[in-house]
């Protein structure tokens, strides 16, 4: 179990990496991407804060409920915090099992429990100016 916040470009080869278990058949790597719209409005970068010992309390409690729910061998949550362009990696989550489906499955669950529980907020700035705390989350 692995949480982290990085204001530095999250590197997909190591976290893919840290879900390496020789007892598992699966590992599944979800990537959350900045999109280039929301709600009608091009986006041009968003802006990820978050409340750190918070994050990292309770990612790991996401990821101890997983393990129990699951069976995972391996997880791991990375989320960025900081100002984000188009196409720049917000958030990884991983799982490692030994069957695929129950990664897959556990997976979405704990990206889920990431958007719904952590303290992280993104505002997002406008390509036509202005900036907006989303609403339509998670």
């Amino acid at each position: 179990m692995e949480v982290e916040l990085t204001d530095s470009i999250i590197d997909l080869q190591r976290s893919y990496g840290r879900l390496d278990d020789p007892a598992c058949g699966a590992a599944v790597l979800f990537v959350g991407r900045v999109r280039d719209h929301n709600d009608g409005r091009a986006v041009s970068y968003i802006r990820y804060t978050a409340h750190k010992s918070m994050v990292l309390a309770e990612g790991e409690r996401i990821l101890r409920e997983a393990a129990q729910k699951f069976g995972l061998r391996k997880s791991l949550i990375v989320h960025y915090v900081g100002d984000l362009g188009v196409g720049g990696i917000s958030v990884v989550v991983g799982a490692a099992t030994p069957h695929r489906g129950v990664s897959f499955a556990a997976t979405s669950w704990i990206m889920e429990e990431v958007k719904r529980r952590l303290p992280v907020w993104k505002e997002e700035y406008y390509v036509e100016g202005g900036h907006a705390w989303p609403q339509n989350m998670p």
